[in-house]
Formats: C-alpha cells, sequence, structure tokens
C-alpha cells in the first residue's frame, strides 16, 4: 500500500464490494475528509492531499469500476457513488466530514451532499462540478468522447510492461512535471492481460454509465447547485490538456454555475496548475489542504 494511505477498507455497495484507502489519525479521533476522484482515475489521485492533511482522517474511495473496485458489476452512477461515499463514512464512525471531489468526483460529493446534508461540514469541488456543455440532439457518448476522450482511449490500450505504461503517462501534456508519487497511481490503475501485456482495470462500461449521467442526468448537472451545506469550487485554468484557453470549466459554466449557487466561494487555483494537477500535485494538494483547514475551523 503506497503512503501516506495506510489502511484498506471494504464496503459493501449494493452486494458487491466497494474500496477505499485511508490516511491520517485514527478514524474517531481527528475530523475526516472523504474523498472521490475522476472518471477514470483511482483513490490514489489523493496521496497528494493525505500526505497535505497529515492531521486528519482522509478516506479516499476506488468508486465503482475503478482501481481495486473495478471489478464492480453496478449499478453504476452518481447516486450509487453518493451512497458508497456515506457508507465509508458510516465505516469509519464519523458522524461528519469534509466532502472532496476532483473532476466527476465532484458530481458525486455534490450529490452525496444532496443525498444526505447533514453528515457533511463542507463541500470542496476540485475542477468539477458545473454542469459540462451538452448540445442539444448530439449523442451523448460523443459529448463524452469530446470532453475526456484521450482518457477513455486509454482503456483499449495494451503495454508490454510497467516501463511501457509509465513512458505512455509521461508523454501526458497536463503530466510534464513527473512527480513520483504518480507512479503509485498509474501502478493502481494497471492489471495484466491473458496474453501477458499490461492494460487499465477501468472499466469502460462504468465510464459510459457515469459519462452520460453528466451529460443527460439534470438532477446531477445540477447537483452542486442543490447543495445546502457550506460550497467551495476550486477551479484550474489550465485544461486536461494543459491548455490554458481550455479550462474544463468555461468561463460561461462558472458564470451560469456562480449565478444559480451564490453562496458558494469560488477561488482561482494557482495559474500553473491544470485540470489533473489541480488534484494529483503538491500544489494542487496545498491549496485543497488550505480550503479544507478553513472549512474546520469556521465549523468548530
Amino acid at each position: 500500500m503506497s503512503a501516506p494511505f495506510r489502511d484498506l477498507i471494504t464496503i459493501d455497495g449494493d452486494g458487491h464490494p466497494v474500496v477505499a484507502y485511508v490516511a491520517g489519525p485514527r478514524p474517531g479521533t481527528a475530523p475526516v475528509v472523504v474523498a472521490a476522484h475522476g472518471i477514470t482515475a483511482n483513490a490514489l489521485s489523493f496521496l497528494w492531499l493525505a500526505h497535505a492533511l497529515p492531521e486528519v482522517t482522509v478516506v479516499a474511495l476506488d468508486l465503482r469500476g475503478r482501481g481495486q473496485s473495478a471489478a464492480h458489476p453496478g449499478p453504476y452512477g452518481m447516486a450509487a457513488h453518493a451512497r458508497d461515499a456515506v457508507a465509508a463514512l458510516d465505516f469509519v464512525g464519523g458522524d461528519t466530514a469534509i466532502a472532496v471531489g476532483h473532476s466527476m468526483g465532484a458530481f458525486v460529493v455534490s450529490a452525496a451532499a444532496v443525498l444526505a446534508p447533514e453528515r457533511w461540514r463542507h463541500v470542496v469541488l476540485v475542477d468539477g462540478g458545473p454542469a459540462l456543455p451538452a448540445p442539444a440532439g448530439v449523442d451523448p457518448d460523443a459529448v463524452i468522447d469530446l470532453a475526456v476522450g484521450p482518457a477513455i482511449a486509454r482503456l483499449s490500450m495494451r503495454w508490454c510492461d510497467r516501463d511501457d505504461a509509465l513512458t505512455f503517462w509521461k508523454a501526458h501534456p497536463s503530466l510534464a512535471q513527473w512527480e513520483p508519487w504518480l507512479d503509485a497511481f498509474v501502478d493502481h490503475d494497471l492489471v495484466g492481460t491473458d496474453e501477458g501485456t499490461l492494460r487499465s482495470r477501468v472499466n469502460e462500461a462504468a465510464i459510459r454509465h457515469d459519462g452520460r449521467e453528466l451529460v443527460v442526468d439534470e438532477a446531477i448537472r445540477g447537483a452542486a447547485a442543490a447543495v445546502d451545506v457550506a460550497l467551495t469550487l476550486l477551479r484550474a485554468r489550465r485544461g486536461m490538456l494543459d491548455d490554458p484557453t481550455n479550462p474544463l470549466i468555461s468561463d460561461a459554466a462558472l458564470a451560469a454555475f456562480s449565478a444559480a449557487a451564490p453562496a458558494a466561494e469560488i477561488v482561482a487555483l494557482p495559474p500553473e496548475l491544470n485540470h489533473y494537477t489541480a488534484a494529483m500535485s503538491h500544489a494542487g494538494a496545498a491549496a485543497i489542504a488550505a480550503t479544507v483547514r478553513a472549512a474546520l475551523a469556521s465549523s468548530r
């Protein structure tokens, strides 16, 4: 198990196991953060956050269809992931927690806050949460491919060995500043094939199902604006491919979200951070940790 995560827990996700990783003080002795990752990511995208918050119990989910929860047969969707987030909080004995969601995980924690608002002290959305553009008459799968096409394309790839897979990841334009924990994140994504190669363990059926919800399900698309507890949105100016002119949350989407959720705090992340490094870097994790600490101080 990768430090700082020291424990693995397994919760019941509609009759099938869902795995989460725990870092920090023993549950019950410190505040709790429950964290949900992006659409094709895994729990180890929160290694940096767990390191940045040593005084907090961080519980990072491997969402259904990803990581050690990859074999989960469903149901998928934000409501199912939200139930798992609440179940993880129950498992560690927390009455309340701060919810942190990166990318699609922002929709997960928003749904969890709508499902059980009494369980969450604050919701932190990391470059996700406002509704994605959904052009009328366009096939949802086409919208998904446009939004996260390179991430989905990875799911059909095969690599000769670990070094081959790492070479692929190191060429990603958003990860030009490679950090050692990215090795662990990639390792957690890999599984062997019958042919002796390696592939991503992510279940594409889960990705497609979850992605469609973000395009066509208006309740899910509007969940962040419907959250009735304190909420902070951390927005990266640089996009999924490190493009400074194409952030995941467009200016129009940000303005619409701000109008729909006027009480939400909107924070611009440091300009060098992109959609990936908003969570998967020491600088990104430091910004999230500062938000968590401020939320804990204000809710005492």
